[in-house]
């Protein structure tokens, strides 16, 4: 098998560990809150809120300081450190006793993870331009796998063995999928930039950027994430309070 489409299967078996991992106890997390104190509904849309915004803030700050990286010292690299990062953070969530510790593993989480960005650019940069998209699809199509299969054993996990250990069973997929990459993942190193290459000036960087079809996808995925994202953080908060009514 050509190396390009063997890392890209690796990848793909990695990513839906990966999102299955992070997927096990995150989606609870509004429920997980009555477990750090007593808030009022207020609080909790609060929290919530908050939770929900921290690592998708920070992420977006550090995409293209990470992506960056990755263009000069690796792209398995960046992979293996969002992983193995993403093993401590996940783990922590399970120890933490108030909601304060909890948004602050949250504001790391976008710092420090962001397993998907890192994977799909390895897949892009590693792959021939005959098969780019045939290798993005196949990338991406993991995301989706790992966050339907995880809430769905999370969610099992939690209700028989509690909260906290979902997110101990995530933290511990995540070192499997790490391990997968550190071992099995090769880059190939034509891809990384020379050290000999010029540097284009930050006006120079923009102007490549900043082109009428970049800026219309980038305001299309943006209003896109957003109309499917806004929900999205309430909806444990919403099936929780059926819940409650019908105990009582």
């Amino acid at each position: 098998m050509e190396l390009w489409k063997k890392n890209l299967w690796i990848l793909w078996v990695t990513q839906v560990i990966s999102l299955m991992s992070f997927g096990f106890g995150l989606p609870f997390i509004p429920i997980y809150l009555k477990e750090l104190g007593q808030f009022s509904e207020a609080q909790l849309n609060l929290y919530t809120t908050i939770l929900a915004a921290a690592p998708a803030l920070t992420m977006g700050i550090m995409a293209p300081i990470w992506g960056n990286l990755a263009d000069r010292f690796g792209r398995k690299l960046m992979i293996l450190r969002a992983m193995f990062l993403a093993v401590f953070i996940i783990g922590a969530m399970g120890l933490v006793s108030n909601v304060y510790q909890l948004i602050t593993l949250r504001v790391m989480q976008g710092l420090f993870t962001g397993t998907v960005a890192a994977a799909t650019t390895f897949v892009a940069s590693n792959t021939p331009k005959k098969q780019m998209t045939y290798a993005l699809g196949v990338i991406t199509s993991s995301t989706f796998i790992g966050y339907s299969i995880g809430p769905m054993i999370g969610g099992i996990v939690a209700g028989a063995f509690g909260n906290r250990v979902s997110f101990f069973v995530g933290s511990g997929l995540m070192v499997i999928g790490a391990t997968l990459v550190l071992f099995l993942v090769k880059e190939d190193k034509s891809t990384l930039m020379p050290k000999s290459e010029k540097k284009l000036s930050r006006k120079e960087k923009y102007k490549n950027i900043i082109v009428p079809s970049i800026v219309t996808i980038f305001f299309m995925l943006f209003f896109l994430r957003m109309s499917r994202s806004m929900f999205a953080p309430y909806v444990a908060r919403f099936l929780d309070g059926f819940i409650e009514d019908d105990s009582t």
